[in-house]
Parts: structure tokens; sequence; C-alpha cells
């Protein structure tokens, strides 16, 4: 099964407006857990989990490609956060983010790979003021100027995805954000937060864009 597949069937439940750039969900990469198929999917706002956990039932089938298969379980809630829980988490200087599928920003018809820390602060702080009304800055007032936030470690490499008839370079890999600032670090451990929940950068609808956030770096991967 792939991403672009379970993508075209929950757009047919999950969408109001197939058409619009920024989508009120988000997929994970699918996994495999004792032979059968996972599928992580994050839903914004209560209306697209009413339209989730209603349409999606034991049995519900779908086309996917050639083949026709059909939902063994119920959807399950693994995690809920609004914006007061993502802005306590502690804040920290350091962040490890892996990069789980190909993550690219747009701009524009423009994509790039390269994920400095103010294209990841201009792309997440976008979504956030789509969902919460606001944007960060508004709560955290923190700017790309300020100049410290800064990449310390990266390893990784970048994948090509094709969607239509663009082809979008995106990273995959890992990356550490140092904070020198506790102002940065009280902007910054929300952001990514809130990323880990959604997505950075575009179509993370089609399952692009999907991180992990670690404690430390792991040595032996960085060498």
């Amino acid at each position: 099964m792939k991403l672009t597949q379970t993508h075209a069937a929950l757009a047919h439940v999950l969408d109001d407006d197939h058409r619009r750039q920024s989508k009120e969900w988000a997929l994970r990469p699918i996994e495999s857990m004792s032979g059968i198929t996972v599928q992580q999917v994050t839903t914004i706002g209560a209306e697209t989990a009413r339209r989730l956990t209603e349409h999606l039932t034991p049995g519900t089938e779908f086309r996917l490609g050639t083949q026709t298969t059909a939902l063994l379980d119920s959807p399950r809630i693994l995690e809920a956060a609004d914006e007061e829980a993502v802005l306590d988490v502690e804040p920290r200087r350091e962040h490890t983010v892996e990069f789980l599928s190909p993550t690219a920003i747009r701009s524009g018809q423009r994509f790039t790979p390269l994920l400095d820390p103010a294209r990841i602060f201009r792309s997440v702080n976008a979504r956030w003021n789509t969902v919460f009304g606001r944007p960060l800055s508004d709560v955290r007032p923190w700017s790309p100027e300020d100049d410290d936030v800064w990449v310390s470690h990266i390893t990784g490499k970048t994948r090509t995805f094709k969607h239509a008839q663009i082809h979008i370079s995106g990273f995959t890999g890992r990356m550490r954000f140092v904070c020198d600032t506790p102002e940065a670090a009280a902007t910054w451990t929300p952001l990514l937060e809130f990323a880990r929940l959604v997505g950075i950068g575009a179509y993370t609808a089609r399952g692009l864009g999907s991180i992990e956030l670690h404690r430390s770096w792991i040595q032996n991967d960085a060498q």
C-alpha cells in the first residue's frame, strides 16, 4: 500500500475542498505491525475528526489502485492536543528532529529541501495561524532575524516525490537545532511540538514533512 493511495481514499472522506492547499489533516508514514498495515492520521478541528470516526468503521472498503481493501478496526485516538497544551511543553535549548518522509518548503511554485531555521519557522508559524487563528509569533515574540537558532548537526539525503507533473525534492534524515537564548527555546519548543503533529512544509496530507523529535543526537548515525 502506498501513501498516494491512502491519501486518495481519505481525501473523499476528510476534504471539503480538495483544491485547498492547507488541509485539515496530515498523514504519517505507513507502518506494518504483525502483518497489519497501520496508517496514522492527524486531524485538525472537531469537524475533520468527526468525519474520520463516522465514516471509517470496521469493514469500510477502500479502492487502492486495482485492489480493494477493508478497514479492520475503528480509528483509535493516540493523542490529542490544543494550543494551550502545545504551548505548555517545557522549553528545551536543543532539538534533534528526524525527518521521516521527504520534507520541502514551498514558496509559490518552488520547493526546496533546504530546511534552514527561518524557512521552517515561517512555514510552521503560518500553519499555526491557520489552525489556531493567530500565529505563534503573536504568543511568543521571536523572529528569524534574531539569529539565535542554528543547525549544529545534520545527516541525511534528498529524495524526490512526484505529484502530478511536479517533481519535489525533499530532505530525509536528522538535524539538530540549537537555541542560544531562552526566548528562542520558548518559541521553538512548541513550534516543533506542533510540527510533530501536523508536519512541516508542503503536501503533509500526502505524507510528506512527517517528523519525530528526539532528546539527543544519536552519535553513531552522525559519523
